[in-house]
């Protein structure tokens, strides 16, 4: 198995759905589709909304990449 990079981005969120808990944020720099899973956002209950700037680190593997 891979071991992951961690490589920290800034994007936008450009799809989540709640009912599924993930979504994909589009990196600035690459234009590439991050993965974005419930389990990585604060519990506050806050939802993320589409649109919004984003600023994380991702684990890239062979594959694809997922926000830590």
């Amino acid at each position: 198995m891979e071991t992951p990079r961690a490589m920290p981005f800034e994007g936008g969120l450009q799809q989540w759905s709640d009912e599924r808990g993930f979504g994909f944020v589009e990196v600035e720099a690459t234009r590439e589709r991050v993965f974005v899973h419930a389990t990585a956002l604060p519990r506050d209950g806050t939802r993320p909304a589409t649109g919004g700037a984003w600023s994380s680190t991702s684990n890239a593997t062979c594959r694809g990449a997922s926000v830590q």
